[in-house]
Formats: C-alpha cells, structure tokens, sequence
C-alpha cells in the first residue's frame, strides 16, 4: 500500500471517528435534557435542611476569644480538624493547639454559663493472667 493511499485512510478514518463523536454528544445531550424534563415534572418531596451554624450567643462568645483560641476552638470543635492539622495550619506546635483550645473553651463555658458534663467512672478491677485466660 502507498503512503498517500494509507494517509487518505486515516484522514477519512479520522474525520468519521469526528463525526460519530459529535453524533454521540448531540445524542446524549438530547437524552438527558429530556431525561432532566420528566424528572422535574416529579413532585419533589419537600427536604428538610439543617441548620449546623452556632446560635448568635455562641458567635458572641466566639468574637470575645482571642485571634488564636478563638482559630483552634472553632478548627478542632467546630470544623473538626485534628490537632496536628490545626497545628499546621495556624503554624502552632500541637501542644500549643491543646492549650489554646482548653482555654477557649473555658473562657466559653463561662461566658455561655456552661458546664462540662460529668464523667461518671465505673469500678476497675484487676485481674491476673491466670483468671484472664480462664484458669483457677
């Protein structure tokens, strides 16, 4: 087979892949326009949208923290980052994120008039290898 006649090939082979292709695009654009018509002519249950931002008293207690707790109280608490990942966005050491985030969090306990829940503990008592594996 000559060059030329191989060249006339692939240009013809490439124009009808171009071709198809447009075609296929028409095509399914057609389909789910259409597709987009009747799923909008279905009732649509009513959805229900929850509102995740804090209250206006919490924002106030937001605004009288500082710049740096106020960041680390909202990165770990709020968005809920890790501290090393806190750590590296403020450009803080991770005990430094620690530290500010427990003060801030004092400092809005107190503002808000909050309290921590209490943690209620439960007896621990322990046992020998023996009893563990079930042997006496």
């Amino acid at each position: 087979m000559s060059a030329t006649r191989v060249w006339s090939r692939t240009r013809c082979w490439s124009r009808r892949a171009i071709v198809s292709r447009a075609i296929d695009t028409s095509r399914r654009r057609t389909r789910e326009q259409r597709a987009l018509a009747r799923a909008g002519a279905l009732p649509q249950p009513p959805q229900a949208i929850e509102d995740r931002a804090p209250g206006a008293d919490v924002l106030r207690a937001l605004a009288a923290l500082s710049p740096r707790e106020r960041a680390c109280v909202v990165l770990r608490q709020l968005d809920d980052v890790s501290v090393n990942d806190t750590a590296e966005l403020l450009g803080l050491s991770a005990g430094s994120v620690k530290r500010y985030t427990a003060d801030g969090i004092t400092r809005l306990n107190s503002i808000l008039g909050a309290t921590a829940e209490t943690v209620t503990t439960s007896p621990v008592r322990l046992v020998d290898a023996k009893e563990a594996r079930g042997e006496r």
